[in-house]
């Protein structure tokens, strides 16, 4: 190894940004900065141990109480699992990776490709399993006599199994979509990182796929579903007795349900928006919309270029 030189402001980095760097020969060594290593550990820390640990009380407390063993308590025992298996994927090695070298894998190619493989299986199956229990909680207040036939715990641990085959089989190909390669300095290697086997373009088919079909399409489909319910719900209080201890349950499952649907659409939001900006940037397929946003002379030329023949243009101002 040769001699290491620090950057002047490399002590100062340390606490007033998010990098330090270190120059090694011809390759750089970036560390996160203290501070942003003591706010990732304090923020990610507690919300693995709160998270974990609620889920598998829920889990054990329905597995105990044979009153909760319903079809809508199936479908959050699904959930509540899910959750776990992305929690202890993603949390632990994202703040053992808050101490190491930028982008440096320590839990070599095994534990690189299973760990893609239970993140994407954690949110498939999340998603899935919420999905479910708002069709659940529709049929039974909108469809009542369907219930009878097609609804009941039974029936509900077989779709509960149906999906977990699905998300296992729909993520099984992150195993070989991911690997670790060394990063090396002066032909020997350094550090490893963990990333895609594939080009960003070959990619997108998976993404796009991923998005409509765990993301987009669930939360529209739990906004109609929500809307019939609500709709259901508010006839059949002025009809009858709004009162009555099982029309309140009814009341309590539905606004339990929507606000899991509701937390799951929103808290998945900033993940979701920002891998689709990244995507879209990468292509430059946001530029033609930033110049119309941020430029009035490009607003009018665009409207010039897409008036209909025989209109008259607008006149540009330089």
């Amino acid at each position: 190894m040769g001699e290491m030189s620090i950057e002047a402001n490399c002590s100062e980095s340390e606490t007033t940004t998010e990098f330090s760097t270190i120059i090694e020969g011809e390759v750089t060594l970036t560390y996160f900065s203290k501070i942003y290593q003591i706010t990732g550990t304090l923020l990610q820390g507690p919300l693995f141990l709160l998270g974990f640990v609620g889920n598998l009380l829920l889990v054990f407390v329905v597995a105990r109480s044979r009153s909760l063993w319903t079809p809508t308590s199936c479908y959050l025992v699904s959930l509540a699992i899910a959750d776990c298996i992305l929690l202890v994927a993603a949390i632990p090695q994202e703040i053992v990776g808050y101490y190491l070298i930028v982008n440096q894998w320590i839990w070599g190619d095994v534990g690189c490709m299973l760990l893609a493989f239970w993140q994407n299986l954690g949110i498939t199956t999340g998603s899935l399993s919420v999905v479910a229990a708002t069709i659940e909680c529709y049929l039974s207040i909108c469809k009542p006599l369907a219930t009878q036939t097609i609804c009941g715990v039974c029936r509900a641990l077989k779709i509960v199994l149906i999906l977990w085959i699905f998300s296992i089989v729909y993520s099984f190909p992150w195993i070989f979509l991911t690997a670790t390669y060394p990063v090396y300095h002066q032909d020997q290697p350094i550090y490893s990182t963990c990333d895609h086997k594939i080009c960003h373009e070959q990619y997108l088919t998976y993404f796009y796929s991923d998005l409509l079909l765990f993301y987009i399409i669930p939360a529209f489909l739990s906004i109609f579903l929500y809307s019939k319910i609500a709709y259901t719900l508010i006839h059949h209080s002025i009809k009858c007795c709004a009162n009555t201890v099982h029309f309140q349950n009814r009341i309590q499952i539905v606004k339990m349900l929507s606000l899991i649907s509701a937390l799951n659409a929103l808290l998945w939001l900033p993940y979701r928006s920002v891998l689709v900006y990244n995507t879209l940037a990468e292509q430059n397929a946001l530029n033609p919309i930033l110049c119309c946003t941020m430029s009035t002379k490009f607003r009018r030329a665009f409207g010039n270029a897409l008036n209909p023949i025989g209109s008259k243009p607008h006149k540009l101002v330089v």
